[in-house]
Formats: structure tokens, sequence, C-alpha cells
């Protein structure tokens, strides 16, 4: 038996998805003309959060069809593994911070940054799945430890950009600089709208659907400010 609530969540997370998988064709593309270790890493976080919205638009088949009831009174949320591969996202996120910002992961200083940051991941991912597998719409501690977890590497890469663009002249450095600030803005915006979406009903409401926007917003400005495109870029 169906449940038609879910039919537009499921086309639309289909369809964000399939732009974010051409960001995803697009960067790795750039990365087999020019292996740098900026491009690798920022081709990993976007293939992580486009895998975590597919695994969102497969939740929403298995509501959808009734399928996510495996036992009576007993549903698998399939948003875990969301969860998860946005987690996983956050490591690439950093090293490709470490990497731009800083001596890189594979410095003395980097290193230990990313082992902490690594096990820590790899925890809240086997704590997410155990204690969220069968939870519908996940646990507000699940949530709440994964918006700590993204707020350290994205507000970190954030104020790193900032500063770096405030100490550039003007030109497309500069603008680079600033382009790659608004891709963890974005999405630190991701988690304002889901979470005001449970505030207000968490039944999709208008935040809801804006939330997965801000992840393409995040890939797009990530990608200009990094590749720089010749068409968002004027040759000086």
């Amino acid at each position: 038996m169906v449940n038609p609530q879910f039919l537009f969540p499921m086309i639309y997370e289909f369809v964000i998805y399939f732009f974010t998988l051409l960001m995803v064709i697009v960067i790795g593309r750039r990365y087999r003309e020019k292996r740098k270790p900026v491009v690798r890493f920022m081709f990993f976080f976007a293939l992580m959060m486009s895998t975590g919205i597919l695994m969102a638009a497969f939740s929403r088949v298995l509501r959808y069809t009734a399928l996510w009831e495996v036992r009576p009174g007993v549903f698998i949320e399939f948003l875990t593994f969301t969860i998860s591969f946005i987690a996983l996202g956050n490591i690439f996120m950093l090293a490709f911070c470490l990497e731009v910002f800083y001596k890189g992961p594979g410095s003395r200083w980097g290193i230990f940054i990313m082992a902490i940051y690594s096990v820590a991941t790899a925890w809240f991912i086997l704590f997410a799945i155990y204690t969220g597998l069968f939870v519908v719409d996940l646990t507000e501690l699940i949530w709440g430890v994964a918006i700590v977890l993204s707020l350290f590497v994205y507000g970190t890469t954030m104020i790193a950009a900032l500063r770096l663009a405030v100490r550039m002249d003007k030109g497309p450095d500069r603008v680079s600089a600033v382009m790659i600030s608004i891709s963890p803005l974005s999405i630190l915006c991701v988690f304002v709208m889901f979470f005001l979406d449970r505030i207000f009903g968490g039944n999709f409401t208008p935040f809801y659907y804006s939330g997965w926007v801000f992840v393409i917003i995040s890939m797009v400005f990530l990608y200009i400010g990094v590749i720089r495109p010749k068409w968002a870029f004027k040759k000086q």
C-alpha cells in the first residue's frame, strides 16, 4: 500500500540528487585532468554529500511503498545512512581546509587533527546506526552530534577563507577565497533549515525543501572558488 504523502518529497530528493551527481561528475572530470589533492578532497566531499541525498531519497521510496516497516510497528530509517555519509563528507572537507589554508593534512599537526576527527566520526557513525536505524527521523541526539561535528569543520573552513580574503588585494584570488567561504556557510544552512523544519512540525515544511538546495549551492561555490571556470572569471 503506497503512502502519497511521501511522493513529492521522494521526487524532489531524486531531482536534487541528479543535480549533485552532475557536480560530482564535473569535479571528477577536472580531477582526472589535474590530479591535485585539493580537487581530490573536493570530489570526495561532493560524492559523500550526493550519496547522502540518494540515501534520503531511497528512504522516501521505502516510506512511499510502505516497505520500510520490517515488522509490525518497527520501521527501518535510511536517514541513518544519510547522516553517516554527511559525516564522511565532513572528513574530506576538513582535509580540504587543511590543504588550502594550513600546512596540509599530511603535516604533523594535520595528521593529528585528521586522526582525532576521523575517530570521532567513526564513533558517531557506529552510534548513529546502532541507535537510529530503527528510529523514525532519527533521534535529537544524533542530529545534535552531527551538527557539532559539522560546526567544527565548516566553521573553521569559513573563518579561514574569510581571513585569507581580507588579507588579499582585490582580484581573482580574493574572489576565490570568498567563494570558498560561502560553501561551508551553505552546508551550515542545511542543518539550520532541517532544524527549523522539525520545530515547525517536521512534515516537509518549506524549510525542508530549502535545506537540500543549500547542498547544491555549497558544491557550486566550492567548484567556482577552486576550479575557477572561465565563465565565472574574466581574464585579467
